[in-house]
């Protein structure tokens, strides 16, 4: 696809505005809509598994999504380079030291009720 035609797809795509990812806080459930811009394979970490995808909201943001045990399957089948993904009732959480994209306000978390 040339830059001109993914320019053009880009812009018939509602990417969720800067203003609302920074409204993002711990604790809230929330909508994003962006494209895939890195993908982390499935790591374990003791008993616990976590998938690592960061979604680019187009303009400024890389947000970090992280997905664990039970939702990685899931999860994994729909996420690939470059597809622009529609997350609802996705939770925000506490941002830490492991975010690997740039809106540090939170990370967000799958979980079996986030629809893809």
């Amino acid at each position: 696809m040339s830059k001109n035609s993914k320019e053009k797809n880009e812009e018939n795509i509602n990417f969720t505005p800067d203003a609302v990812v920074e409204a993002f806080v711990p604790g809230l459930f929330v909508e994003l809509v962006g494209f895939v811009d890195a993908i982390e394979s499935t790591k374990q970490y003791g008993n616990l598994r976590i998938f690592k995808f960061i979604l680019n909201n187009s303009k400024k943001y890389r947000i970090q999504i992280n997905a664990y045990d039970d939702d990685i399957t899931r999860t994994e089948q729909e996420i690939k380079l470059g597809n622009v993904i529609h997350l609802e009732n996705v939770r925000a959480a506490v941002n830490n030291k492991y975010n690997k994209g740039n809106f540090q306000g939170a990370q967000l978390t799958m979980h079996k009720y986030t629809i893809i």
